[in-house]
C-alpha cells in the first residue's frame, strides 16, 4: 500500500489560482466521496485551508492513484488539469511522511510556525473519518503527524514568533488605516480562523466587536467569548457603515462582501475602512480597495509579507531535525509492521506442516502407536521448528525496521510462502496467541 499526497500551495501555486480551486464545505465532502468511490484510491484525506489543497491517500498503485487525485482536484475546483498541472506537487511515501509532518509542525506553512494549522489537519482527518473513506495507513500517519506538531513548538521557540494570518494581518493595517486597538471591528465568520481574527482583534485592546454569522448559536458563543454581540447577515450592512476594521474568514464557496454592498454601506462616512479578509476563496470583492477610504490586506499581500519576522533560525533548525528523526522512526516502524504478517503466515505453514507430518507419523504406526510416545514427539518437533524459527523471524522484523530493506519479500520467496496466504493475514489481526 503506497501513502501519497498531492496538492497546491502557497509555494508553488499563485494566490490567484489558489482561491480558484479552493475546496470547501460540502465540495470537500463531495470530493472525499468521489475519490472514496474511485478503486484506485484505498484511503483518502483532503486538507483545505487558505494557502493550500492537499490530497493525501493510500492506495495499492501509485500512478493511477495520481490520475486519479489530479483528475478530482480538476473535477471539484473547475480548474482544467492542464492549468493545475505545473502547480502540483507530490510526495510518496518517506517524502510523503515528512511532508505532513512539517505541515503539521507549522514549518511548511506561509507563516512558520503558525499554531492553527494543526486543528486544520485534526479537522481534516475527522472529516475523512466521518465519510468512511480514511483507514489505518492514513489514520497512524495523520495521528503521528499530529503528535509531532505538538511536540515541536514544545521542545523548540517555533510558535512563539510564528503566528497564525490572523496575527500576522490584523497588525498590517496598523498605522495604514485605523491604529490597532482603536474603534469597531466586526468578524465575519465564527470557524477557527474567524475566531482566532476575533481573538487578536481582542488583543489589539480594540472597543467593540460585532460577530456576524450565519449560524446564530456559534455566532453567539463566539461574541460571547470576545465580549461582543452576535448579529445576523441582515444587519451586515448596518454593521459595516460605521466599522473601523471588518475581519473576514468564512470558508464560503461565494464572495460575501462585495463592492456595491460596502459602497452602499459606507455612502455616508468618510472615516477610514480597514478590511482583512483571510478567506481562500476570498470572503471580499478585490474591487473594494477602489472605495475612498477602504485598505484591503489579502492573502496575497500577507503572502508577500510572511517571513520578514520568521523565527531564528535555531528554532528552525531544531524543529526540523525532530521532524527528521520523527519520520526515521516512523519508516522504521512501518517496516517493522510491514514483515509481521509475513512472519505470521511462515508460522502458519510451519505448523501446517508440522501437523500433516505428525498426522502421517501416527496412520503408519497405527494401533502400535503409544499416545504418550505420540505427544512427546509432537511435542518435540514443534520445539525444533519454533528454535529454527526464532532467530530468522525475529532477525526479519529488526532489518526490515533498520534501514527498509524487503527482507520479508526474501522470506516469502526462501520459503515459497502464497502471497494470498499473507495478504489474508495483513487483513486481519494476528492471532493473539502466535509468537512473533
Amino acid at each position: 500500500m503506497s501513502v501519497l499526497v498531492l496538492g497546491l500551495s502557497h509555494h508553488t501555486t499563485p494566490i490567484q489560482l489558489l482561491d480558484e480551486v479552493a475546496v470547501v464545505g460540502t465540495s470537500a465532502r463531495s470530493m472525499l466521496d468521489d475519490l472514496g468511490a474511485d478503486s484506485r484510491v484505498s484511503e483518502a484525506m483532503v486538507l483545505a485551508t487558505c494557502n493550500r489543497l492537499e490530497v493525501y491517500a493510500a492506495a495499492p498503485r501509485f500512478h493511477p492513484a495520481v490520475d486519479a487525485i489530479r483528475a478530482a482536484l480538476s473535477r471539484h475546483s473547475g480548474v482544467e488539469t492542464q492549468r493545475l498541472a505545473s502547480h502540483l506537487f507530490v510526495h510518496h511515501g518517506e517524502s510523503a511522511a515528512e511532508h505532513l509532518f512539517r505541515t503539521s509542525s507549522g514549518l511548511d506553512s506561509m507563516v512558520t510556525g503558525e499554531r492553527q494549522i494543526r486543528i486544520q489537519v485534526r479537522g481534516a482527518l475527522q472529516a475523512a473519518r466521518d465519510a468512511g473513506v480514511v483507514g489505518p495507513a492514513l489514520s497512524d500517519l495523520v495521528e503521528t503527524a499530529l503528535r509531532v506538531g505538538k511536540r515541536v513548538p514544545t521542545a523548540t521557540r517555533i510558535d512563539e514568533a510564528g503566528r497564525s494570518l490572523a496575527d500576522e494581518g490584523y497588525p498590517a493595517l496598523d498605522g495604514r488605516v485605523v491604529a490597532v486597538g482603536v474603534g469597531s471591528v466586526d468578524v465575519i465568520g465564527a470557524g477557527s480562523m474567524g475566531t482566532v481574527g476575533a481573538v487578536c482583534a481582542v488583543l489589539g485592546g480594540a472597543g467593540e466587536f460585532i460577530v456576524i454569522y450565519s449560524d446564530a448559536e456559534r455566532g453567539a458563543r463566539l461574541a460571547a467569548a470576545v465580549c461582543g454581540v452576535s448579529a445576523s447577515w441582515d444587519d451586515l450592512p448596518g454593521f459595516l457603515a460605521k466599522a473601523d476594521v471588518l475581519v473576514a474568514c468564512t470558508g464560503a464557496a461565494g464572495t460575501l462582501v462585495d463592492r456595491q454592498v460596502l459602497a452602499q454601506a459606507r455612502h455616508e462616512t468618510s472615516s477610514p475602512l480597514g478590511v482583512l479578509d483571510l478567506a481562500m476563496p476570498h470572503d471580499v470583492d478585490a474591487a473594494v480597495a477602489d472605495l475612498p477610504g477602504v485598505e484591503l490586506v489579502g492573502m496575497g499581500d500577507l503572502a508577500q509579507q510572511a517571513g520578514r519576522d520568521d523565527p531564528a533560525p535555531s528554532s528552525v533548525v531544531a524543529a526540523q531535525a525532530i521532524v527528521s528523526d520523527e519520520v526515521g522512526d516512523y519508516i522504521a516502524a512501518q517496516s517493522a509492521a510491514a514483515a509481521v504478517p509475513t512472519v505470521v503466515a511462515l508460522r502458519r505453514r510451519a505448523d501446517d506442516v508440522v501437523a500433516g507430518e505428525l498426522d502421517r507419523f501416527a496412520r503408519r504406526l497405527g494401533d502400535d502407536l503409544d499416545p504418550r510416545v505420540h505427544d512427546e514427539v509432537a511435542a518435540t518437533v514443534r520445539r525444533v521448528v519454533g528454535k529454527l524459527l526464532h532467530t530468522p523471524t525475529v532477525r526479519v522484523k529488526d532489518a526490515a525496521a533498520l534501514d527498509g530493506a524487503d527482507y520479508e519479500a526474501a522470506l516469502r520467496h526462501l520459503f515459497a510462502l502464497d502471497p494470498g496466504q499473507v495478504s489474508a493475514v495483513s487483513r486481519r489481526d494476528p492471532d493473539p496467541g502466535s509468537s512473533a
